[in-house]
């Protein structure tokens, strides 16, 4: 560095390393591009100079490595942990004879006396610190880097950078000594990965939260304080990637738990899996919490090569007629539609709750009972002969097979004979003023509102853990949805909307209501917030909410990220990284 800064001016920008990017930007090699180098020299780079320069890269490096001498190695690094293990996952894939690496150097890059050769495992960050890191990278003969684009911006700062692509014969880095597992026990009280693969099949690693921390059970093994081991000495990474290798090498399938999301881990990851049999599965990084169960069916998902998930058909069960009491057409607008399975002890919390609406004598109540193994339909129709005469229209319906949410709901809407219909599960209850006040909104909307949708009241029983308070507390947004549902399905839906989309689509597992809000937003349709409390979600332990759908939501994020492309669901991004060419 001091030889660059004591050069003379006109020498300064042809010898310099960043000398090029300084005469591109300024035109010359004048006193213009001096002073850039000056300035860059004391203040590094800017977000529009790096996104500038990476668009001067040119074509992806030659895989070719070069040709390292046998002599003994040190090999220095760029990285967030110098002595963390995903360095020595890489130093096993540098083009060295085996054996020839002794230590990691942790001085300065360029330090004199240290190695020529670097590792470098970190993106390019704006300010005086990583330039002061990209001139001392120039001072190395060889650095390497796993990350192909990165290479190619790197020439552009006059580094001799190289592709780090992993080889089909590792150096032998890794490669275990008679004394690898004992020091595995003594030092990190880790059992040999040969002992452990005989125990399980997948290995955690990480706290993912209680729901599997307590059921880490055969096939599934677990460390839940991995992440907590030392990686302040060059010795106990060497140690971990090691160990780390021999799992993988003894057919354990590793899942990265509750990891703050860093790109170099990854990398880490990807080492330590090249080369390897594609038919494989991949490590798994994940950032969301999981259960046992459901990390089993993501791992058959991997297992079998991730197929596209199924089409969704929607059953049409045939119907019959229970109870139909009342004129239809004394109905001003507003039908109420009730789905029924098996809720008997619930059911007449909800019609009762209909019955108490301030504008009754107008309403069309449909109950459909979807094959309930239960008595729910006889109350329904003992409650609907007692009451009948206090609405408008009672009608009760009873599917011969069952059909699920979507054709519960469906065939309640073709029974419909009103504009607008309101969507209320069997065990919630709506406040006496819901259907008036949502009702008004309705009459006064546009021809292209969909919804109108209350503030909603969580209630959560005993045994259920929900912490909501409130749901459907923000207004109609698509760039809300996208990170998932936020209105519940109690709310008003316009008739002719229902019918445009082809009705509700069954969706196994649940998140039918996210579907269908995703339908309307997807042909053109909105909704609006009526901003007050009108209505009661009654959070409980039987509910479909914590039986199945919070179970399968990795599933059902796919499934409904492939029906609507717009989505982002969070549990869409843990990131796999496939052996090979399927990283």
């Amino acid at each position: 560095l001091k030889a660059w800064l004591g050069k003379p001016a006109s020498n300064r920008v042809a010898k310099h390393p960043w000398g090029y990017l300084a005469e591109v930007k300024c035109g010359s090699q004048g006193p213009a591009a001096e002073h850039q180098l000056r300035v860059w020299e004391a203040h590094g780079f800017n977000n529009l100079e790096l996104e500038q320069i990476s668009r001067l890269a040119g074509a992806a490096p030659s895989a070719e490595h070069c040709v390292l001498t046998e002599q003994a190695r040190t090999i220095q690094a760029r990285s967030d942990v110098c002595h963390g293990w995903p360095l020595h996952a890489w130093i096993q894939h540098c083009p060295l004879p085996q054996n020839v690496v002794k230590t990691v150097e942790t001085a300065p890059l360029g330090t004199p006396g240290t190695s020529p050769v670097a590792i470098n495992l970190k993106g390019i960050c704006p300010g005086h610190g990583d330039a002061l890191a990209l001139q001392q990278l120039a001072l190395l003969e060889h650095v390497f880097d796993p990350d192909v684009d990165r290479v190619r911006v790197l020439r552009q700062f006059g580094i001799n950078a190289f592709w780090l692509k992993p080889q089909p014969t590792p150096n032998g880095h890794l490669a275990p000594t008679k004394a690898t597992w004992t020091d595995c026990a003594t030092k990190l009280g880790l059992a040999a990965p040969q002992h452990l693969s005989a125990l399980g099949t997948t290995l955690c690693l990480g706290d993912a939260g209680p729901v599997l921390t307590r059921k880490l059970q055969p096939p599934l093994l677990g460390i839940p304080g991995f992440h907590a081991l030392p990686i302040d000495d060059s010795q106990i990474g060497h140690l971990i990637a090691q160990w780390l290798q021999g799992c993988l090498n003894h057919g354990l399938e590793i899942v990265d738990l509750n990891r703050p999301e860093r790109s170099e881990q990854q990398q880490g990851w990807r080492a330590l899996l090249q080369p390897r049999n594609q038919e494989q599965s991949p490590i798994l990084i994940l950032n969301q919490p999981i259960g046992a169960d459901e990390l089993l069916e993501e791992l058959h998902w991997y297992r079998q090569g991730c197929p596209m998930p199924e089409p969704c058909l929607t059953p049409d069960p045939g119907i019959t007629v229970l109870f139909d009491q009342g004129d239809a057409h004394r109905g001003k607008g507003l039908s109420v539609c009730i789905s029924l399975h098996n809720y008997e002890t619930r059911i007449l919390n909800a019609l009762n709750s209909v019955l108490a609406q301030t504008n009754a004598p107008c309403l069309e109540l449909i109950v459909v009972d979807d094959a309930s193994s239960d008595n729910g339909a006889a109350l329904v129709q003992s409650w609907m002969k007692e009451h009948h005469q206090h609405m408008g229209r009672c009608l009760l319906l009873k599917h011969t097979t069952n059909g699920g949410l979507a054709a519960a709901r469906n065939t309640a809407f073709r029974m419909a004979t009103n504009t607008w219909c309101f969507v209320l599960d069997a065990d919630n209850q709506l406040d006496p003023q819901a259907l008036e006040h949502c009702g008004q909104l309705a009459c006064h909307s546009d021809q292209r509102c969909a919804v109108i949708h209350s503030l909603v009241r969580v209630s959560p029983e005993a045994g259920s853990d929900d912490p909501r308070v409130l749901v459907s507390d923000l207004p109609w947004q698509q760039d809300l949805f996208k990170g998932g549902n936020y209105i519940d399905a109690m709310a008003l839906v316009r008739r002719e909307a229902w019918e445009a989309i082809g009705g509700y689509t069954h969706i196994p597992g649940g998140w039918e209501d996210f579907d269908f809000w995703c339908g309307l937003i997807d042909a053109g349709w909105h909704g609006v917030l009526c901003p007050q409390v009108l209505a009661t979600y009654t959070s409980h332990t039987s509910s479909m909410r914590a039986e199945s759908t919070t179970r399968e939501e990795r599933r059902l994020s796919r499934l409904l990220q492939e029906r609507h492309p717009w989505l982002d669901l969070p549990q869409n991004q843990d990131k796999p990284i496939w052996p090979d060419s399927r990283s």
